[in-house]
């Protein structure tokens, strides 16, 4: 007990001394008021002071001992001893009091409360986000207390400096290039009361690199209204210089001192909304054209500018010419951080890539390839860059060729360049830029992102390449029939156009696709001989006010061709609508001439109802949108085709509020092959007399457009050059006859080929004409000339109207001679025969026998703007069936034929039409129609032959039963 009452007097005379030394330190707080007889036992580790920032160790100080018996202040620099007088006049306690038991007190470990301090919170969050060569940026986050005073920042363990209480970053200089620091920051207290210790971090200032901070660089001078040097935390060194250019023209101009060779320079530079576009030198050489400083918002970004030679002299100079500013910035002032020369080893440049292009995007992806350069031997592709909007976005591995960027925002338009990086790491030139705006409008769905799939048959892997949407596509291997994959996704309620990017393939298979169990495609086909992506438009859908929604691919059968029923699924895309009226479907669409490579198309506008107007026409290729022509236009040419080579097109309308009607019936059409084709108005190099020469666009024109000479009288020409190899051709003209049309000789390499080409007629049409046969002999280069020698009496003048020439190897008729019944060609039955009536007066025999007692169907189809007659004649020869083609249409005609009795048919032209191009035959046995129906025994499809055709008649049903639309399909044979 009587210890207990003994240690209670002695803690009470110590909160009286501490009472004491309080009211003492108010009263002076210029001097310590307390005196520390330290007799306690120190740890090597541990700092002497109470939160004073000195360390124990010896070496930071030399007049400090560590046991110190005078007074110190907590300003390091500020401590000299007390003389005696002073330190008598100070009340002193000691850190430990003993008790006489022997126990003691550490009066240090008394709490706060009794000691008089408030403990703070510490900074938090320390963080270094710029270096330089021989300075390190420090920031933090403030710990929010009004206890704080001011922050002491540590450099290995040691205090090196202060600031206020409103600052939260702190720049360190004097440091060593290429050197790892460790640093810590902690709060003081108005009462020096220290806070813990925030977080250590460390930092490795710049190595391998000059780093001038233009704020620091001495000598400048500048035009315009003035520079200053602002203080920054995200500043290399904690601050740059702004320069407030006035105009067009301003500049400023920094020396430096860098020794003799290559460098790579590099800067670093304050971006924002107020900023210009400079032209930067050095030493008076250009090395930027157009440095942008705009960005809607604030940001320091380091760009690598390129290589820079700098020679011998003394002192250099950078310079900063304000040539501009973005449409979108409200002023010139350029905002200079930094400047970083790294020495260069001489190694080659490596060359750039190309071809560089974005051939997809989605909402938020773009899709980037491009073609890897052949380089010189010792040049290793290390990597490529990718920068966006001028800032690096990605390093990709130097074997790669295709990269997806990805975080993008919809609707908005970025620039992207590349350029490659050698193993050396020297940099080629940047390629061309790209400008690519991501998909607005449209809710993106990437199949290969969908979680919570579920499927049967084999396996689902994601694939990645470069036409895939956001750079990868879902490969689905379905086995058989029956199989399906099912993917959930999050819409609103609402009305959507549905549309899917595909990869089809020769092992693909045909998939019914539904949404929310809904059938919305009966029978997608993923088949193609070659791979490719396509976008293909499903339809529209209505989603109800679900959470999840689904969509099911659901196999259905392959191609015929088809290796096996895989399916390739690369995006969705749902686009919400506004339910508008559907513009009906163009009429007439039909191709009136074709060349070699190109495709006339022309169609009938529909009448609308009042309130759609046609805004555009969509034409698809094999199913591709191929084209997309003004609401006002009724013809199209499709050029870049291949000679000889089937197409298959379709178009439709697209209304002012971007509605599509239904397609129309498909059009086949062949590309010329066999002949070389020119086209008067592609020639180069013309030359002629006369008045002038206009290239007319027309619907029947060979490629969509002819020559139109406006020749004035007798004599007049013109005449183009041409190439084509040695040999003998069948010469033939397209020509635009009319009523103001010349007479004209025509001559092939100065050699007369015809007369008297008459262009008159009384009302306009384009003919394709025979001139003759010529021959080309081994010149480069051959001319064809048109000289005017009349005019029709009635013409009104002497134009010329020039389409095209064809040139075809001599000798085209496929069985000739078969220009008698003696003579004629014998056919065999469902095999299909060509060939051409080649001369004004060409007939082509033909003798059919009967294998079986049935009736016979008879399909012949002529060439189009060409009138043929077909014949059939028993073994008499006497006529039985005679039928006129007209444009291209095809005759069908029927009949019964006994075993081993026989028929003659006879083609010919009407009114000597013939043709270059051919005319087909085909005899087929009466057809056996196949029935396909559904699981509900409904028809769904019916199959048969006929003459040159394969028919499918499909017929299609709403969830009820009910038929919604029959159509039918018809394809040549072949």
């Amino acid at each position: 007990m009587l210890t207990i009452v003994r240690k209670s007097i002695y803690l009470l005379v110590v909160i009286l001394l501490i009472f004491q030394a309080t009211v003492f330190a108010d009263s002076n707080r210029s001097k310590l008021a307390t005196t520390l007889n330290v007799n306690k036992k120190v740890d090597e580790n541990i700092g002497v002071g109470n939160n004073n920032g000195i360390s124990d160790d010896s070496e930071a100080d030399p007049n400090w001992e560590q046991n110190a018996d005078f007074p110190i202040e907590p300003d390091s620099s500020q401590a000299p001893p007390l003389d005696q007088s002073e330190e008598e006049q100070i009340p002193s306690f000691e850190e430990e009091v003993e008790l006489s038991d022997g126990e003691t007190i550490d009066l240090l470990d008394l709490p706060a409360q009794l000691k008089g301090d408030i403990a703070i919170a510490a900074p938090t969050a320390l963080k270094s986000r710029i270096h330089s060569d021989t300075t390190v940026n420090l920031e933090w986050t403030h710990p929010d207390s009004t206890q704080v005073d001011s922050f002491e920042i540590y450099k290995d363990d040691l205090v090196i400096g202060s600031v206020s209480r409103t600052k939260t970053f702190y720049t360190v200089t004097g440091l060593s290039p290429g050197t790892t620091y460790s640093f810590k920051i902690r709060a003081l207290g108005q009462n020096q009361m220290a806070s813990e210790f925030s977080e250590t971090i460390a930092a490795t200032t710049l190595s391998g690199k000059q780093v001038y901070e233009f704020e620091q660089l001495e000598g400048l001078t500048h035009s315009g209204d003035r520079l200053t040097m602002q203080e920054e935390s995200q500043s290399s060194a904690g601050r740059h210089a702004f320069y407030e250019s006035n105009a067009v023209g301003d500049y400023i101009e920094f020396p430096f001192v860098a020794e003799q060779g290559i460098y790579q320079f590099d800067l670093r530079i304050r971006q924002f909304n107020n900023r210009g576009i400079a032209k930067v030198t050095v030493d008076g050489v250009a090395v930027a054209q157009s440095l942008d400083f705009y960005n809607l918002t604030s940001r320091h970004i380091d760009t690598q500018i390129g290589q820079v030679t700098l020679d011998n002299r003394a002192t250099h100079t950078i310079r900063f010419e304000v040539t501009g500013k973005n449409a979108a910035s409200t002023n010139y002032i350029l905002g200079l951080d930094a400047m970083y020369l790294t020495k260069q080893a001489v190694h080659p440049t490596p060359k750039t890539p190309t071809n560089f292009k974005s051939g997809i995007q989605s909402d938020t992806t773009v899709n980037l390839e491009w073609s890897a350069p052949i380089q010189e031997p010792d040049v290793v592709i290390d990597a490529y860059e990718i920068y966006q909007d001028d800032v690096l976005a990605a390093t990709i591995a130097g074997t790669k060729t295709f990269y997806t960027i990805t975080g993008l925002i919809p609707g908005t338009s970025y620039v992207f360049k590349i350029r490659s990086i050698s193993q050396n790491q020297v940099a080629s030139e940047f390629s061309q830029s790209v400008n690519v705006t991501t998909l607005s409008g449209k809710q993106v769905y990437e199949f290969e992102q969908l979680v919570g799939y579920t499927h049967s048959g084999d396996r689902l892997t994601m694939q990645e390449e470069s036409k895939s949407s956001a750079g990868r596509h879902a490969f689905y291997e379905s086995n058989a029939v029956g199989d399906y994959i099912e993917f959930p996704f999050v819409a609103e309620q609402g009305i959507y156009q549905l549309d899917l990017r595909i990869r089809q393939f020769n092992n693909r298979g045909i998939a019914k696709v539904t949404v929310d169990g809904v059938a919305v495609a009966q029978s997608l086909d993923f088949y193609n001989l070659t791979s490719r992506y396509i976008d293909t438009q499903i339809g529209q859908v209505t989603l109800d006010n679900r959470a999840t929604h689904t969509i099911r691919f659901e196999v259905t059968g392959k191609n015929p061709a088809s290796s096996n029923y895989i399916l390739g699924l690369d995006a969705m895309y749902l686009t919400k609508q506004v339910v508008h009226a559907t513009p009906k479907t163009p009429t007439n669409f039909k191709s009136g001439i074709q060349s070699d490579t190109t495709v006339n198309l022309e169609w009938s506008a529909p009448t609308q109802e009042p309130d759609v107007v046609i805004d555009a026409y969509e034409i698809y290729q094999d199913d591709v949108l191929a084209a997309t022509i003004a609401g006002t236009k009724t013809f199209y040419t499709i050029t870049g085709l291949i000679p000889g080579t089937s197409y298959v097109f379709k178009i439709r309308s697209i209304s002012q509020n971007q509605v599509a009607s239904e397609f129309s019936l498909s059009v086949n059409v062949t590309t010329l092959s066999g002949k070389q084709v020119y086209e008067f108005e592609q020639l180069v190099g013309y030359t002629h007399s006369g008045d002038r020469l206009t290239m007319q666009e027309e619907s029947k024109s060979s490629a969509g457009r002819h020559a139109f000479y406006e020749s004035n009288a007798v004599g007049d020409y013109i005449e183009f050059p041409f190439v084509a190899e040695q040999g003998r051709y069948q010469l033939d003209l397209r020509i635009r006859q009319f009523n103001n049309r010349g007479i004209a000789k025509v001559t092939v390499d100065g050699v007369a080929v015809a007369q008297s080409l008459d262009l008159y007629n009384l009302t306009s049409r384009h003919i394709d004409t025979q001139i003759g046969q010529i021959t080309l002999d081994n010149r480069a280069t051959h001319t064809i000339r048109f000289e005017v020698t009349g005019k029709n009496t009635a013409s009104s003048n002497y134009i010329l109207g020039l389409d095209a020439f064809y040139l075809t190897t001599a000798s085209l008729d496929t069985f000739e001679p078969n220009d008698t019944p003696e003579t004629a060609t014998p056919i065999n039955v469902s095999q299909k025969y060509e060939s051409y009536i080649s001369s004004k007066l060409d007939k082509d025999f033909y003798k059919f026998t009967a294998t079986e007692n049935t009736t016979y169907f008879f399909t012949l189809q002529s060439p189009s703007d060409h009138r043929y007659k077909v014949e059939i004649f028993n073994s008499s020869m006497q006529p039985s069936v005679v039928k006129k083609l007209v444009d291209g249409r095809d005759v069908h005609f029927s009949g019964y034929m006994p075993s081993g009795s026989f028929v003659y048919i006879r083609v010919s032209s009407e009114g000597e039409d013939y043709s270059f191009e051919p005319y087909r035959l085909r005899v087929s046995p009466a057809s056996t129609k196949q029935y396909f129906y559904d699981d509900a025994n409904r028809l769904i499809k019916t199959e048969y032959f006929q003459g040159l055709y394969k028919y499918q008649i499909q017929y299609i049903y709403d969830r009820n039963g009910n038929l919604l639309n029959k159509s039918t399909e018809k394809t040549v044979l072949e």
